[in-house]
């Protein structure tokens, strides 16, 4: 019985450190990707990113950033995303 707590407890940590792939986000997302043009489709489909992707077809390629930052240039408002992986 005590054994049983901490091997939750791993199993829970091995769980939310798995990578999410592209196909597991599209599938949790399939309305998203349903919006994208199918060049951006295609992209996301092999986990790449390219210039001027919408914000979601990156969050579909890649997933959640790890930092955000946010600025601004030329008086127009920025933001940064960090990937660490």
């Amino acid at each position: 019985m005590k054994m049983r707590v901490p091997l939750l407890l791993l199993s829970l940590l091995f769980a939310a450190c798995a990578p999410s792939t592209p196909q597991a986000r599209i599938q949790k997302y399939p309305e998203k990707f349903a919006a994208l043009g199918k060049q951006e489709q295609a992209l996301v489909e092999q986990g790449q990113i390219a210039p001027g992707m919408s914000t979601d077809a990156v969050l579909l390629a890649w997933g959640f950033p790890d930092r955000r930052f946010e600025g601004s240039s030329n008086s127009k408002m920025t933001e940064r995303w960090d990937y660490a992986t």
